[in-house]
C-alpha cells in the first residue's frame, strides 16, 4: 500500500493470509490474525519533487516500495 502528500511519499508492505490478495480489504489489514505488518518506508519530497503532479508523486511511492521489497513482492 502507498500514499502520496503534497509534502512526502509512504508505503507500507503487510503479509495478507488470504488466498486472492484481489479480495483483501482494509478491515483484513488492521486484523492482526489476518495481515501482519513487515516494513514501513516514508521520503520527504524535495522543492523539485514537491511540484510534481499528484500521479507522479503517487508512482514514486510504489517505485520506492518496489525498489526496497521488489523480490519479496514477486516471489511471495
Amino acid at each position: 500500500m502507498t500514499d502520496a502528500s503534497d509534502e512526502g511519499v509512504a508505503g507500507c508492505l503487510f503479509v495478507v493470509r488470504k488466498a486472492d490478495a484481489r479480495d483483501v480489504t482494509m478491515e483484513d489489514l488492521q486484523n492482526h490474525n489476518m495481515a501482519t505488518l513487515i516494513s514501513i518506508n516514508s521520503k520527504i519530497l524535495d522543492e523539485g519533487q514537491r511540484s510534481w503532479n499528484t500521479y507522479e508523486t503517487e508512482l514514486l511511492g510504489l517505485v520506492r516500495m518496489v525498489e526496497k521489497h521488489g523480490s519479496y513482492i514477486t516471489t511471495a
